[in-house]
């Protein structure tokens, strides 16, 4: 704008106009090559914007696109994880897919793995989006989704908090919901699950690798909690009479125990493989059972953890080795995950019935 008259605007490539017509336009032949990152920002704002990109700027992206060898890995990380943060990831990364970029983000990218890996993404997407906004565009899968919204959605504002979370340091401020989109993506791909691996990959910090290689395995949701014995509806002030089951407390323990920081990630993940394996004519039967399975880890998550996920300790190592003399050691450790596991299943409540379960657990060590 011009000082002396800041209603004039000072448009030399006629930006004003493109935007009016919703159009993406690079604004010389010298854009791509003088900073290639700008193959990938130019999706990224196609995406949050819903703009179109022009054809001749179109042919110039696909002109130019080996140039991205050359960009830095940490700019390459931080443009793709910019689009995974956008509201429509699912059309970035297919995007960047057609026009043969996604090799140079993710090297292992290829046609073999990238259906699987596109679908399985466009599955967790719909998931996160009800998780973040309560409303999905796909009307293909509406009992799926609808289900799924009424059900772990009653935990929305938790997950929200949740997945909205930063992994690393304060100048990260990468998010979960990041990686999970990432991970989906990796397990796709022939690729290891060393956290090396993803050092190398995008120069993800120490934190964010750990994360992500955690979330690599696909597991299945526990089958003890498949089973609705109960409303699935929340409730939030509970009272003695509303104690589960010592098998459903147990497998609730183990799950966040095996997964630890990624659990809740872990439950999500899988509801989006199922999805995607399914699409629209996944099983009701099947579906209602995992949904039921993660709605019970989720209510002992976020409404029991204190009984479930972490009891107040009752004994500790330092008694076991002065009361009982035991000797200091891998055994004292495993003895305590298994008295912690047992009162989250209710079995133990005292501190000497915990003494006799460490008795009769030292012994059988020996046995």
């Amino acid at each position: 704008m011009r000082c002396r008259d800041p209603q004039e605007l000072v448009d030399p490539t006629g930006g004003i106009g493109h935007i009016h017509k919703n159009i993406i336009r690079m604004i010389s032949e010298r854009s791509f090559p003088d900073d290639p990152i700008r193959l990938i920002r130019a999706i990224r704002i196609a995406v949050q914007t819903g703009f179109k990109i022009e054809p001749s700027t179109t042919i110039a992206i696909r002109k130019h696109v080996a140039k991205l060898g050359q960009v830095s890995t940490e700019r390459v990380r931080d443009e793709f994880m910019r689009c995974l943060a956008s509201e429509n990831p699912f059309a970035a990364v297919s995007l960047l897919s057609h026009l043969n970029m996604m090799r140079y983000i993710l090297p292992d990218w290829n046609a073999n793995s990238r259906d699987k890996a596109l679908t399985t993404f466009r599955a967790l997407q719909q998931l996160i989006s009800i998780v973040f906004t309560s409303k999905t565009k796909d009307a293909a899968c509406e009992y799926t989704l609808g289900l799924f919204a009424s059900t772990v959605g009653q935990f929305r504002i938790e997950l929200q908090r949740h997945l909205s979370e930063t992994v690393s340091d304060k100048s990260n401020r990468r998010k979960r919901y990041q990686l999970m989109y990432l991970a989906i993506l990796l397990r796709s791909l022939s690729m290891s699950s060393k956290p090396q691996k993803f050092v190398d990959l995008l120069k993800l910090s120490k934190s964010e690798c750990k994360m992500v290689s955690e979330m690599m395995p696909t597991e299945n949701l526990p089958e003890e909690l498949s089973v609705a014995k109960d409303s699935l509806n929340r409730r939030q002030n509970l009272v003695q009479n509303d104690r589960i089951s010592p098998t459903k407390a147990r497998a609730i323990h183990q799950y966040f125990r095996k997964y630890s920081t990624v659990a809740i990630e872990m439950g999500l993940l899988t509801l989006a493989e199922i999805v995607s394996e399914y699409g629209p004519q996944i099983p009701h039967s099947l579906w209602e059972r995992k949904l039921t399975a993660m709605f019970v880890l989720l209510d002992g998550y976020y409404d029991r953890y204190e009984d479930l996920i972490r009891p107040a300790s009752i004994v500790d190592g330092n008694d076991l080795i002065t009361e009982l003399g035991y000797k200091p050691g891998h055994k004292i450790g495993i003895i305590l995950e298994q008295i912690t596991e047992a009162q989250a299943a209710g079995e133990i409540y005292d501190r000497d019935s915990a003494l006799k379960m460490a008795r009769r657990l030292y012994t059988s060590f020996d046995t």
